[in-house]
């Protein structure tokens, strides 16, 4: 889909129009979830780390 002649800015999304196209999009909306999880308990377990080496030292 792009943007009528004149308009500004991208599309930043299309319809789904097949019930398998749907079931994909939540999957990989559920993927981004779990991925932005994983690197929220990662940065946390480094801060944990390193607040730990300061201690230490």
């Amino acid at each position: 889909m792009t943007p009528k002649l004149g308009a500004i800015g991208h599309v930043k999304s299309a319809p789904i129009l097949s019930t398998t196209g749907t079931e994909l999009e939540n999957l990989l909306r559920h993927f981004r979830q779990l991925l932005a999880m994983r690197e929220l308990l990662a940065a946390r377990i480094d801060s944990e780390l390193q607040v730990a080496r300061l201690k230490a030292s």
